[in-house]
């Protein structure tokens, strides 16, 4: 009997996972966590701090369909090593266990959540990890003032949770946010602004270089020399343990997987997944409605394992925020993997934006500062592969001047099918 072995949390695991075993009655199937929970989806987190979910809510499936599908799932094991030539894997209790096949789709994080000095300090959290949002739950009472670094919608999301939840919040972005790559000056300044009133303050093209304080976090400095006053740090992202697999000629860029669209790496029966694998798109991007992306993502392994064809969706990709009068919303087409163009836009009130990014030139993606009237005649216009020019007349729209200066050529997008 074929052997299918997953390790990760991920709902694009489980998602391959149930695609298989419609297709593959015989197939041992087993899911390997390293939490102490079966695999969950990340984008509910935010709902969960605000109570506006419950933790159950959380779960991708429940105990009984992996009873019912006779898929094992194993949870909170301590994973040493991942050997792709025996087709192993070993536990920190001795174990080991044998495949034919396996997904990649998260690995144990390292010792530190970050490498920067003071790293392993007490008040870091990671935004990915259940375990962390669980304990900052319940510190929510005790602390006043949060730096989260990311460079993606899910760091955004978060912090608006916080920001509802009356905390002060700075926002430390690695790279460009996604209101400097659309927006002009005038624009973008007027929408910082607008949200630094509510409690979000956010911070373009810096990075946190050191955790400062003694026992306990105090404040963090950034790569700009800036000093922040924090009571905990939130990390969008963090670097898993790769170091455990064992290469075996295992094709890796920069620290992540190279895989090909069907998330098939250059080894036979080796497939990666999820923050393991290195992303094409713009990083702004490549989590965009994250659980629906990542069952993509699930579904194109299932259909090279199973045979079957894969059935790619059309969607759009929508995502909502809100922060005191601010109202933001993010708009993505699917079958999009990178942009050409971009325009910005005021509404014909002039008390909001709307940015677009364009591939020939068609609108593939738009940001709506309060705006939310066109939201819906925005997606419809999306789907239609109308070009600026004609959304802007259709919306009543008037054109801002961009930055001679700015670049906005081939901005990749991700492949979210």
């Amino acid at each position: 009997m074929s052997k299918l072995l997953v390790l990760g949390s991920s709902p694009a695991a489980v998602r391959a996972v149930e695609l298989i075993r419609a297709n593959d009655k015989d197939i041992d199937i087993t899911i390997i966590t390293f939490e102490g929970s079966f695999p969950y989806k990340r984008d509910v987190f935010p709902d969960v701090m605000q109570k506006k979910a419950s933790v159950e809510d959380i779960y991708c499936r429940d105990k009984k369909f992996y009873e019912d599908n006779n898929i094992e799932v194993l949870t909170g094991k301590q994973i040493t090593r991942v050997n792709l030539k025996t087709r192993k894997i070993y536990t920190e209790e001795k174990e080991h266990f044998d495949f034919d096949q396996i997904i990649l789709a998260e690995l144990p994080e390292g010792v530190k959540l970050t490498p920067v000095k003071g790293g392993n300090k007490e008040g870091i959290y990671a935004l990915r990890k259940i375990k962390y949002i669980n304990k900052l739950i319940k510190e929510l009472p005790f602390f006043d003032t949060v730096v989260i670094q990311s460079d993606t919608f899910a760091g955004l999301k978060a912090a608006e949770a916080l920001v509802n939840l009356g905390k002060e919040v700075y926002l430390v972005i690695p790279s460009q946010s996604p209101f400097g790559i659309i927006f002009n000056a005038e624009a973008r300044a007027s929408v910082l602004g607008a949200v630094a009133e509510n409690n979000l303050h956010i911070v373009e093209d810096a990075s946190i270089e050191e955790i400062l304080g003694d026992a306990e976090l105090k404040a963090v400095r950034l790569s700009s020399g800036k000093v922040l006053a924090a009571d905990i740090v939130v990390l969008g992202e963090i670097k898993e343990r790769l170091k455990i697999v064992d290469e075996f000629d295992l094709n890796i860029l920069d620290g992540d997987i190279v895989v090909d669209d069907h998330y098939r790496t250059n080894i036979s029966g080796v497939f990666a997944v999820d923050g393991l694998v290195a992303h094409h798109a713009h990083k702004w991007w490549s989590d965009f409605s994250l659980t629906k992306s990542l069952e993509d993502q699930g579904a194109k392994v299932a259909a090279l394992i199973t045979g079957q064809p894969y059935d790619a969706e059309t969607f759009i990709a929508d995502k909502r925020f809100r922060l005191g009068d601010v109202s933001i919303s993010f708009l993505h087409g699917s079958h999009v993997n990178a942009t050409d163009g971009c325009g910005c836009f005021t509404n014909a009130s002039g008390d909001g934006f709307v940015g677009v990014l364009t591939h020939e030139g068609t609108v593939k993606a738009a940001l709506l500062i309060n705006s939310e009237e066109h939201r819906d005649a925005v997606k419809e216009l999306i789907i239609n592969g109308v070009n600026a020019q004609s959304m802007a007349v259709s919306l009543g729209l008037t054109e801002q001047q961009q930055e001679a200066e700015e670049s906005h050529d081939q901005l990749d997008l991700p492949n979210v099918k």
